[in-house]
C-alpha cells in the first residue's frame, strides 16, 4: 500500500503523455497532405525525392533530371523525403512527413529536457504548446512544410541542450551526442547547422568551465568527426558533380549573406518586426520579459536561461546582419524562447500554486489557466490547419493539382506557364507515372541552374491540347492561336488548339 500513490502519480504521468500527444497531432498532422506543394523549396525537393526514389543518385539530389545547383543544402531530408515515397508512394504525405516528424520530436525533446534535467515536467508540456501555437513555426518553412528547417530546428536545439548538459554534469555521453546533432544539422542545411556554436563557446566561458573543454582531447576528435562528416559530402558530391562548391559558396555563404539575393533587402529590425506585425509568435512574446526575469532570478533556472539567450541573441544578431533576410530564417530561435518561456510560466504561477495546496481546488485552478492561455491560440491554429491555402501573389501559381486532378481523364497535354514553377513540375511527374503524358512549356527561360525546360511564344500545332491558369499565359495562348475550350475551372482552362490566328 505504501507504492500505491507513486503508482497512481505515474498513471497520471503516462495520461498526461497521452493527452499531450493527442495535442500534438492536430497541429503537425492534421490535413498535413491536403494542401498542394508550393512554388519554390517544398516543390523542389519534391521533385529531386521522387527522382531519387525512382533511381537517382542518393549523392548528387536533380531537378527535372539535371544537378540542382538552386537547392545546394546536403541531402538528408530528401533521403528522408525519398524514403518515405517507396512506402507512403509519391504525395504531398511523403514530402511533409520528414517536417511533422521533426516538429514532434522537437517538442518531445523539450518535454524529456525538462522533466529529466530541470525536474520541471509541466514547463516542457507549456514549452511545447508554446511552440505548436505559434503562427510562425506552424506554417510554410516550419513544421507542416517540406523544407529544411523543421529538421535543421530539431538538430540545432538538441546539440545546444546536449552541450548545456554537458557543461553542467560533464558527461561525456553528452558531447558525442552533440557532435552527433552538429552533424546531422550541418548534413541538413550545411552553413546554417553551425549557427548556434559560436553562442556555445560564449555559454562555457560564462560558467568557468571553457578552459576545462579545451583541454579535452576528445573534445577535438568529436568535432573534428562532426566537421570531417559534413566536409566529406561536400567533397564527395564536387567529384560527382564539378562546380557543386562554387554553387555553395555563392548561395549559402558570401553570395547570399554579403550580398542582397532574390530581392530580400530588408532592414536590420526586419526579424523584430516581422515576428510582432504578423503575429508570428503571438501572444508567447507579450510572455518573454517574464521568462527573461524568472530565468535569471532563479538560481537553478539561470544556467539554462543564460544559454538561451546567448544562443538567441547571437543568432538574431547574426541573421540580422545578413544582407539576404528571409521571413522564416528566425524559426530556430523558437524552441528555446519556448522553453525560457515556459520555464517562466511554471515557476512564476504554477509552481507557487501547487506547493501552497496541492488539492483538487489547485488542480481545477492550473486547468483552468492552461485552457484560458491556450485555447484561443490552439484554436486558431487548427483552424489555420484545417483550412490552410495558398495566399498572395503565388496563389495562382498552385492551383494545377486540383485542376490537374479534375481533368483526369484528360492523358495528354502541354502545360503553359509563364515562368519557373515547382508545382508543376512535381506534379507533373506524379502525373506522367501513372502513364500520362503531359508536358511543360515556359513563356520566359529561367536561370539554367533554377529550371531547364522549352520556354519561348506558344506555338502550338493544331489539335494540341493545352492547360494554361494564369492570366499572362491565357493571353500569350490566345493571340497565337484558335482554341476550342474543353474544361474550365477558376482561373483554370484545358482547350484544344483548332488553328493558327
Amino acid at each position: 500500500m505504501a507504492h500505491q500513490p507513486a503508482a497512481n502519480n505515474k498513471q497520471w504521468q503516462w495520461a498526461g503523455l497521452a493527452l499531450f500527444l493527442l495535442l500534438c497531432y492536430f497541429p503537425l498532422f492534421l490535413h498535413l497532405d491536403t494542401l498542394s506543394l508550393r512554388l519554390w523549396d517544398e516543390s523542389r525537393r519534391g521533385v529531386s525525392a521522387i527522382e531519387m526514389a525512382e533511381g537517382g543518385s542518393w549523392l548528387t539530389p536533380t531537378f527535372e533530371g539535371q544537378p540542382d545547383l538552386y537547392g545546394t543544402k546536403p541531402p538528408l531530408l530528401i533521403w528522408l523525403q525519398a524514403t518515405f515515397m517507396k512506402v507512403l508512394g509519391y504525395n504531398e504525405l511523403a514530402v511533409r512527413l520528414p517536417s511533422a516528424l521533426a516538429g514532434l520530436a522537437t517538442v518531445l525533446l523539450l518535454v524529456w529536457f525538462s522533466r529529466r534535467h530541470l525536474q520541471r515536467p509541466l514547463a516542457g508540456y507549456l514549452a511545447g504548446l508554446i511552440l505548436l501555437t505559434s503562427k510562425g513555426y506552424i506554417n510554410y518553412h516550419g513544421a507542416i512544410s517540406g523544407d529544411y528547417d523543421a529538421l535543421l530546428i530539431l538538430w540545432l536545439t538538441a546539440y545546444s541542450l546536449c552541450f548545456y548538459l554537458l557543461i553542467e554534469r560533464q558527461e561525456w555521453r553528452y558531447l558525442y551526442l552533440t557532435a552527433l546533432f552538429i552533424l546531422l544539422a550541418g548534413w541538413t542545411k550545411g552553413v546554417a547547422g553551425l549557427f548556434f556554436i559560436p553562442a556555445l563557446g560564449l555559454y562555457a566561458l560564462w560558467r568557468g568551465r571553457l578552459w576545462w573543454l579545451l583541454k579535452q582531447p576528445r573534445l577535438y576528435l568529436c568535432m573534428a568527426g562532426a566537421l570531417i562528416g559534413i566536409l566529406a559530402y561536400y567533397g564527395l558530391r564536387e567529384q560527382l558533380n564539378p562546380g557543386y562548391i562554387a554553387a555553395v559558396l555563392e548561395n549559402e555563404v558570401g553570395g547570399r549573406y554579403l550580398r542582397t539575393q532574390e530581392g530580400m533587402a530588408r532592414p536590420f529590425w526586419f526579424y523584430f518586426r516581422v515576428v510582432h506585425q504578423y503575429e508570428r509568435f503571438y501572444p508567447w512574446e507579450f510572455f518573454l520579459p517574464l521568462g527573461i526575469l524568472v530565468g535569471l532570478w532563479s538560481k537553478p533556472l539561470r544556467p539554462v536561461a543564460g544559454l538561451i539567450l546567448m544562443i538567441s541573441v547571437f543568432f538574431l544578431l547574426l541573421i540580422s546582419l545578413g544582407q539576404t533576410k528571409h521571413e522564416w530564417y528566425y524559426l530556430p530561435a523558437l524552441p528555446l524562447l519556448s522553453l525560457l518561456i515556459g520555464l517562466g510560466l511554471e515557476q512564476a504561477i504554477i509552481r507557487p500554486v501547487l506547493e501552497q495546496a496541492a488539492s483538487w481546488k489547485s488542480y481545477a485552478f492550473l486547468l483552468v489557466f492552461v485552457i484560458a492561455l491556450f485555447g484561443a491560440p490552439y484554436t486558431e491554429i487548427i483552424n489555420k490547419v484545417y483550412a490552410f491555402r495558398h495566399e498572395g501573389w503565388n496563389s495562382e501559381q498552385t492551383v494545377y493539382r486540383d485542376f490537374m486532378r479534375r481533368v483526369d481523364r484528360y492523358k495528354a497535354y502541354t502545360i503553359l506557364h509563364p515562368s519557373y514553377n515547382g508545382h508543376i513540375a512535381f506534379y507533373k511527374k506524379i502525373f506522367n507515372l501513372k502513364g500520362y503524358n503531359i508536358g511543360q512549356q515556359l513563356l520566359h527561360a529561367p536561370e539554367p541552374r533554377v529550371q531547364i525546360v522549352a520556354a519561348g511564344p506558344p506555338d502550338f500545332a493544331p489539335g494540341t491540347i493545352v492547360m494554361v491558369c494564369e492570366e499572362e499565359a491565357r493571353q500569350a495562348l490566345e493571340e497565337k492561336s484558335v482554341l476550342e475550350v474543353l474544361e474550365e475551372w477558376e482561373a483554370c482552362r484545358l482547350v484544344r488548339v483548332a488553328g493558327r490566328r
